[in-house]
């Protein structure tokens, strides 16, 4: 398990009844500058089904997912915990 899979389920488990977790694997890109960190997810892919704006989504998001778990699932990832910037 990569950190992109693990970004994807974490995601997953916030917008699972709207989206697959290979439909939010997919939607998973490279942010354009590495000062935004190693994963990105558009919200607006699901501005239409939540009926907002893609900024409100991702604030939400923000919320639901707890990061500290990320960080300590990615660091399991890596020899050097400092190279895990989600």
């Amino acid at each position: 398990m990569n950190n992109k899979d693990i970004v994807a389920k974490a995601i997953h488990q916030a917008v699972a009844e709207h989206l697959s977790l290979e439909q939010v694997t997919q939607l998973l890109e490279n942010p354009k500058s590495a000062d935004h960190g190693d994963v990105a997810f558009p919200t607006f892919a699901l501005a239409k089904a939540f009926r907002k704006a893609p900024q409100m989504i991702a604030a939400e998001l923000a919320e639901q997912i707890d990061a500290t778990a990320l960080m300590v699932a990615a660091n399991k990832l890596v020899k050097d915990p400092i190279m895990a910037t989600l």
